[in-house]
């Protein structure tokens, strides 16, 4: 590959990466309305390929010479149910959720796992603007070990980018919502007793 088209593809997967990665807003409190959810359902798909039979060579003797196995492209569609957990009719993040339904271990898990997305974002970040200034200097220098190396540098800030920006995500949970629905029933259960 070019040093200049690996520079500016190295540019562009940066720069689609570093918009990933942000804190989510938290610190709401409990209002007194009931815990909830608002769901929607996402369609994904994807292509694999599926045996749909074989074929038997022969000699001219009649003996088995081998066998061939055909295949075809089969494309494979499915739904996501995506749930944002909600106070009332306002949405809110996981953490707050779990501590305002009493459950401050959960809330201090999610609070882990998020801070270490954060903070393997930004250091991801900062491996990919060394390896970009690394990839620049090669390419000005014209030494093609340094551009490598920028590039290499660049590639794993970007992955390292990428990988806490899926801890930062509202949309991937760390418990499961049949444990956040047992979490809203019985604090639920409490308000209807109050």
């Amino acid at each position: 590959m070019k040093p200049d088209r690996a520079g500016s593809i190295a540019v562009i997967a940066l720069a689609t990466c570093v918009g990933c990665a942000s804190l989510p807003t938290t610190g709401v409190r409990a209002t007194g309305e009931p815990l909830g959810f608002d769901f929607e359902t996402s369609q994904h798909g994807y292509i694999t390929s599926e045996k749909v039979g074989e074929v038997q060579y022969r000699t001219a003797g009649g003996q088995n010479a081998g066998s061939a196995s055909i295949y075809r492209d089969k494309q494979v569609t499915y739904q996501k149910l995506e749930w944002t957990p909600k106070q009332g009719k306002t949405g809110i993040s996981d953490e707050d959720f779990f501590r305002i339904a009493g459950l401050p271990d959960n809330a201090d898990t999610i609070h882990s796992k998020v801070m270490h997305g954060f903070i393997a974002s930004r250091v991801g970040l900062a491996i990919a603007v060394i390896g970009l200034g690394l990839l620049g200097a090669g390419m000005w220098r014209h030494d093609q070990r340094m551009s490598g190396g920028g590039l290499l540098l660049t590639a794993v800030g970007g992955i390292t980018v990428g990988i806490g920006g899926h801890a930062l995500n509202p949309k991937n949970h760390v418990f499961p919502l049949s444990e956040a629905e047992s979490a809203a029933n019985a604090y639920n259960q409490t308000l209807k007793e109050k």
